[in-house]
């Protein structure tokens, strides 16, 4: 069998693995070799969205006899995730619990499997503080076991990066990534490399309200992208358009994302996913909503199904209801942002601002957009776009 490292490699090797693995059991030979192919077939799977193919063969992989410990493990952690992906909390939990146990005991706190299983049991529950405090913690041990230009190591710097955003602390966050291109430059790191960062800093950017160098950087993101990261550099890019009032150059951005993401990642990947959504966004915003209706329509049965707290259902749902005229619906919706999120979250306010755009000139709206408004002015630098498009829309709303 061929190495194969992405979902899509796997997809045509799966009946050949799964025969290996029951010749093995049937010969009750060892599985050592069979278990570790099966863990590596599951981390690509899971991201590629063929979440219950790697969840089935996970377990058959685990019912091998003379398996060693440090395979068994993999495939428990990978188990487990998928357990997380199906809406299985609790088990989840408690398995990565006990797998988290033996991982410290067997392979020590800075393996990369032990702070991998770690971070899947961390219960960040919406809260970005304590995701800050993992990260922080997770960055320390990794520095110094492996130096700032470790692969293991950038990946947690920019997981609290993206914890730092949350916070709206975005001086902090573009600091770091500006340290991370420090260091790219220094040591004489890739382009593609560089531009994973310059991408990082363009979402900073965009969220701290400066669009203009937000738009800069993600270009640039985009221009030098490793193909597997492009997909992602142009969602970052047309997600700041759309804050931009340029839809259809969001549009543009999102067509050439969709179709390497779904043959990067597959169609049923969250990434592809999300892809889909703000495309359907893009089209609202140019008027064209009744163009998506049935597209929002099974966007919001998958997601839901998949995540129903989640923000991206949540925001496939607010699009129907916008398309359609369902001012009820998005009265749920935002209320729903408000109990999962929280009344400051960012995603929380913008759903309340296309409420209040829905009410129109009305007592209700100007009440929903003044609250917006305030709460933009309280949390986001001065003079952010975002807030300077509430405040026109509450004078609208409130104009006699």
């Amino acid at each position: 069998m061929k190495q194969a490292w992405s979902g899509a490699d796997w997809l045509p090797h799966l009946r050949e693995l799964t025969e290996l693995i029951a010749e093995t059991e049937r010969r009750s030979a060892g599985g050592d070799r069979v278990a570790q192919l099966a863990a590596r077939a599951c981390k690509a799977l899971i991201p590629y969205g063929e979440i219950g193919t790697a969840r089935e063969l996970a377990e058959s992989a685990l019912r091998l006899r003379r398996v060693s410990r440090w395979s068994r493990l993999p495939l428990r952690y990978h188990r487990a995730r998928a357990m997380l992906e199906q809406g299985e909390i609790e088990a989840a939990r408690a398995e990565l619990a006990a797998v988290l146990d033996e991982c410290r005991s067997d392979l020590g706190t800075g393996h990369h499997l032990t702070t991998a299983v770690e971070s899947a049991r961390f219960a960040f529950d919406g809260d970005p503080a304590l995701e800050e405090r993992f990260y922080r913690i997770v960055l320390a041990e990794r520095l110094a076991a492996h130096g700032s230009d470790d692969s293991r190591t950038l990946e947690t710097r920019f997981g609290l990066i993206n914890a730092l955003n949350s916070l709206n602390r975005h001086a902090e966050a573009e600091e770091e990534c500006r340290a991370i291109l420090a260091d790219h430059h220094r040591l004489g790191g890739s382009d593609p490399a560089a531009a994973q960062a310059r991408g990082v800093l363009g979402t900073v950017l965009h969220r701290a309200g400066r669009y203009d160098e937000a738009e800069r950087e993600l270009r640039a993101a985009t221009d030098h992208a490793d193909p597997r990261l492009l997909p992602s550099a142009l969602h970052a890019l047309a997600l700041l358009f759309l804050d931009l009032d340029r839809p259809k150059s969001a549009e543009a951005a999102l067509r050439g994302a969709l179709p390497s993401s779904e043959r990067l990642s597959g169609r049923k990947a969250p990434d592809t996913y999300e892809i889909r959504v703000t495309l359907a966004w893009a089209l609202i915003e140019q008027g064209r909503g009744d163009e998506v209706v049935e597209e929002l329509r099974e966007l919001v049965r998958i997601l839901t199904a998949y995540s129903p707290r989640g923000h991206w259902a949540l925001l496939a749902r607010l699009g129907l209801a916008k398309s359609t005229n369902d001012v009820a619906e998005m009265r749920s919706i935002a209320e729903a942002y408000v109990q999962i999120f929280g009344p400051d979250d960012r995603e929380t306010l913008d759903a309340h601002y296309e409420l209040g755009l829905a009410l129109g000139h009305s007592e209700e709206a100007g009440s929903i957009l003044r609250s917006v408004f305030e709460a933009r002015i309280r949390l986001l630098p001065p003079g952010h776009p975002a807030t300077t498009k509430a405040q026109t829309a509450l004078e609208h709303a409130t104009r006699p």
